[in-house]
């Protein structure tokens, strides 16, 4: 949302293209999310990231795409492509010569360990091909993370700018206090994540940390973690303890607000 808010404050001709499918919520976009600067292209959706579905609805909305550039290409001076999904970046990097190409690293795909099934090792090596080829057509390379530099390098050796994502709780404030609503002691200090509960994200080891420095300190950390995903059954089973809560999926309002009055956010 940042990052859009720049481009069209210092480009004002800027479109927006996005895929008519809300990856984080699952479903398809309403028509008030849609404005003047967005062009929205159709794609069916998917339930389960490492899926056939999920490939074929990142296909679709790549061939559509490639046609969208193709038509309007001799007039673009820059694209901004955002990562994941790698099916959009490769057909960007398809029209690099015509244009300066940017990848916004938002997340490393794909990111699973040795002994994962058979489905997500060839979901994997799917990706990395993509990665391959794409990585090395981009000229500039921009994340609002440092850890992202590392997943870059193992297909480019072109520099990271990291812009630090900023959180603003005036933008849109909810429509009841999330700290009373779930009833969250703001004396204590407490981490925050928000996002997909998968593989890609190490909580494990962060949870084990927590639950031992509580054994052995008199003041306690708490974890809240809002989001949904692969791993949330296995984590709640894992940790059930006064010190660590699941909220399940929250308004976005409601996250800037617990991110703001989080000790940190992982």
């Amino acid at each position: 949302m940042y990052v859009q808010a720049a481009i069209a404050d210092l480009c004002p001709s800027s479109k927006f293209v996005i895929s008519s499918f809300d990856h984080y919520d699952k479903r398809q976009r309403f028509p008030t999310e849609v404005d003047d600067t967005i062009h929205s292209i159709y794609s069916p959706g998917y339930m389960k990231n490492i899926s056939v579905t999920r490939i074929l609805d990142s296909l679709i909305f790549a061939f559509q795409l490639y046609f969208y550039i193709l038509k309007r290409k001799k007039r673009l001076k820059c694209v901004i492509a955002s990562y994941p999904t790698p099916e959009t970046l490769f057909v960007a990097s398809l029209f690099a010569k015509n244009f300066m190409l940017v990848c916004d690293v938002r997340d490393a795909w794909p990111d699973f360990s040795p002994t994962s099934d058979i489905k997500a090792r060839l979901f994997g090596s799917y990706v990395r091909f993509l990665n391959k080829y794409s990585f090395a057509r981009v000229d500039k390379f921009i994340s609002m993370s440092g850890r992202l530099r590392s997943f870059v390098k193992e297909y480019s050796k072109k520099e990271v700018k990291v812009i630090p994502n900023p959180i603003d709780t005036e933008i849109k404030k909810p429509a009841s206090d999330p700290i009373k609503k779930y009833n969250i002691d703001i004396s204590k200090k407490f981490l925050f994540f928000a996002g997909t509960l998968n593989s890609q994200f190490d909580f494990y080891n962060i949870l084990s940390a927590v639950k031992g420095f509580n054994k052995k300190s008199s003041q306690k950390i708490q974890v809240i973690i809002a989001g949904s995903g692969e791993d949330l059954n296995s984590l709640k089973n894992e940790n059930k303890t006064q010190y660590v809560r699941f909220l399940g999926q929250i308004d976005n309002s409601e996250i800037d607000v617990l991110a703001s009055e989080s000790a940190a956010l992982f």
